[in-house]
């Protein structure tokens, strides 16, 4: 919300500033690969780095919201992947399709998986399995795209998180 608000009311921002910062954000000849991409803050990151001129590389869970995306989106060129992360054959098929793909210069994190517990004695135990299942994909994407970026001299990772650090709700402690 308040990214696209920056980008798309202007009151409190000088005249023009707006399409100042997007004529000059071109992500042309870019490939950007968005974990959980199918919906919110995904879809629309999904839609405005396409919209900059970035290849797309969508992955989420869910297939038919995925293939919405993928058909809004102007390059013939973009990918999407339905997968869920937290299982580690996923994963592998992940790096593999990114292998074929080609390794994105952008990479997007928007990935949650909340505990289902509110059970304090069994937090730790879910807590811990729950945040792995969450970064183990970054883990394993690490040695596959870094290098190749810092051959590039172009690399930009962005991890989202969301309001729970702030607004917690049941089941949201960790």
């Amino acid at each position: 919300y308040r990214w696209s608000g920056l980008l798309s009311r202007s009151s409190h921002l000088p005249r023009n500033m707006n399409q100042t910062f997007l004529n000059n954000f071109s992500l042309e000849n870019k490939k950007a690969l968005i974990l959980g991409a199918s919906k919110g803050i995904g879809l629309a990151i999904s839609q405005f780095l396409s919209n900059q001129g970035a290849t797309i590389f969508a992955v989420a869970r869910g297939k038919s919201e995925l293939a919405s995306l993928f058909n809004s989106l102007p390059s013939p060129d973009n990918r999407y992947l339905a997968l869920d992360l937290a299982k580690e054959k996923n994963i592998e098929e992940l790096i593999s399709s990114i292998q074929n793909w080609g390794i994105p210069d952008v990479i997007v994190a928007n990935l949650y998986i909340r505990t289902k517990s509110e059970r304090i004695n069994s937090l730790y135990r879910e807590s811990t399995e729950f945040i792995l299942d969450d970064i183990k994909s970054l883990l394993k994407l690490f040695p596959i795209c870094i290098p190749t970026q810092r051959e590039r001299k172009f690399g930009r990772w962005i991890g989202i998180s969301s309001m729970s650090a702030s607004l917690g709700g049941p089941g949201q402690a960790v």
